[in-house]
């Protein structure tokens, strides 16, 4: 306890020698809020206060053993050795004793726990009834709790900012390099160990720093900041890299521990954040000239739309002349009978050209909304029967059979004649396309709320990647114009608008057995209220 543990010269458990002291310096000495030490001039204990060994938690009945070493902790008796070997040479050499000069260690205290002590030693050997040394001993457990805490804390923020990929330097409170890692001297193509600047002050570091950026850099002045907030700063370095330092204070709970400076190398970042900023506005670009070209095509549609309405409509005078002198030269028994051939010709073309007006007619009204519909109860059957019938003919000709299929009690709220020209188209196509001997079915029945009607035919069969495009107006398939299939590419465009004032939607796949499967589902339509 005190200056320096003796092994005594009393047997253990003795108390030691109790120095006569005046009256008032023994109630300052029993009162004072510090373990008192007094040893003679051999370095013995002679006295320790009771109020200080109180303090460590020992009653008034403890008697120190004669070995006080083995209230001293292991590993810090060689530092007493040391210190009490610095004393015995000062007082050798006749030198005073330094009252700041501190050293701190361990005993055991009475509830066996270890605690710090701080102690300074005072030469007394000149003053009657001391003669010798005193110890002034203060208990710093906590204090030197939190300091090997923050070493802790210290020596972990260091193992870490070490292993950072980007640079990275920690300064204290008063602007003293803590640490600095080798990242760090690499980014800034700094020479010598990053080690060398722990202890210069951080101003040091940061202007050897800045002499790695390129042209003049506000990085001096960073370190002027006040940085009790987290702050983020900019830089490019002279290699052209781009960086960004980030200051941020390491507070306690109380105080002010320093900052972590850590730089990070943006470059990457930053030419990905150009990178898509100049895709955004190349899309934005894209965006903009697709919206123009839509609205050029739009109004392309519209004028071409105009002009097929147009002409159709001028068209209809004229074909209609030529039908009706058709079918008066026809009748008149004057003419010869090599000319009925001939006239037999312009009837069947001006029909085919008839129907071709209509449906660009019709497209047009279906283009421009204008289409409404008649719903009403259809008996499926019958209808599908009489259009197979209209095209008896055609088929015999080109030896193909048209079936038809419904399901029994069929009946469906629609338009008839819009629901007729749907149908008539399908078999016209698929009797078309169909080979001399195949067979075209039409076929109807329920799918729970919904029906369907289906035509297959046994032809080539349309490739999965044309049948999106065979939908639209105007559109015909390579194989038909290779084979000289007759027809404008609106039957399909026709019966997709159609079905979809029906509600519902066109799929065209293969066939079972080859061919082509065109379907049309599509829902009843309540009657439109009288």
């Amino acid at each position: 306890m005190g200056d320096e543990p003796t092994t005594g010269e009393g047997p253990a458990g003795s108390t030691p020698v109790v120095l006569p002291l005046a009256p008032d310096l023994e109630v300052l000495f029993e009162r004072a809020p510090e373990i008192i030490t007094i040893t003679d001039a051999h370095g013995r204990q002679q006295m320790v206060n009771q109020a200080g060994l109180r303090l460590l938690g020992f009653d008034d009945s403890f008697r120190k053993p004669a070995d006080g070493w083995l209230f001293v902790h292991p590993d810090d008796r060689e530092r007493i050795h040391a210190h009490r070997s610095d004393l015995a040479g000062r007082e050798a050499r006749g030198e005073p004793f330094d009252p700041t000069k501190a050293f701190r260690y361990r005993v055991r205290s009475g509830t066996g726990e270890w605690r710090w002590l701080e102690t300074v030693v005072a030469d007394l050997h000149d003053v009657p009834g001391v003669q010798g040394r005193v110890a002034f001993s203060r208990d710093v457990t906590e204090s030197e709790e939190r300091a090997q805490a923050l070493l802790e804390s210290q020596a972990r923020l260091e193992a870490l900012v070490a292993s950072f990929g980007e640079g990275a330097f920690i300064d204290d409170a008063s602007g003293v390099v803590l640490f600095a890692n080798e990242r760090l001297c690499e980014m800034f193509l700094v020479d010598g160990p990053a080690a060398a600047f722990v202890g210069s002050h951080r101003d040091e570091l940061v202007a050897r720093l800045a002499t790695g950026l390129a042209g003049p850099t506000p990085l001096p002045r960073v370190a002027e900041v006040d940085h009790r907030t987290r702050s983020v700063f900019p830089f490019v370095l002279s290699t052209g890299r781009e960086v960004r330092v980030e200051v941020i204070p390491i507070r306690g709970a109380d105080a002010d521990h320093g900052r972590l400076w850590l730089f990070t190398d943006d470059t990457a970042r930053r030419d990905e954040e150009r990178r898509q900023q100049a895709l955004l506005e190349l899309e934005q670009q894209a965006r903009r000239v697709a919206e123009e070209q839509a609205e050029r095509l739009e109004a392309y549609d519209r004028l071409r739309n105009d002009f097929v309405a147009g002409v159709s409509h001028e068209l209809r005078t004229p074909l209609t002349a030529i039908a009706g002198a058709t079918e008066l030269l026809q009748s008149d028994p004057e003419v010869p009978e090599t000319a009925m051939g001939h006239l037999g010709i312009i009837g069947r073309n001006v029909d085919r050209l008839r129907s071709m007006v209509e449906d660009l007619l019709l497209v047009g009204r279906l283009d421009a909304g204008m289409l409404t519909l008649e719903p009403t109860e259809i008996r499926v059957a019958p209808l599908l029967a009489e259009a197979a019938e209209s095209f008896a003919s055609t088929a015999a000709r080109r030896s193909v059979t048209v079936r038809v299929e419904v399901g029994e009690g069929l009946v469906v709220t629609a338009d008839r004649r819009r629901l007729t020209e749907i149908v008539e188209n399908l078999v016209d196509n698929a009797v078309k396309f169909s080979p001399p001997g195949c067979d075209v079915t039409v076929r109807a029945d329920r799918v729970g709320s919904r029906w369907f009607l289906d035509v297959v035919d046994h032809g080539p069969g349309i490739p999965a990647d044309q049948r999106a495009s065979v939908l639209g107006r105007f559109v015909r398939t390579p194989d038909a114009e290779r084979a000289g299939v007759p027809g404008a590419g609106l039957g399909l465009a026709i019966v997709e608008g159609l079905v979809g004032l029906h509600g519902g939607t066109v799929t065209i796949d293969d066939s079972p057995g080859g061919g082509t499967r065109v379907r049309c589902e599509m829902a009843d339509l309540s009657p439109e209220p009288s």
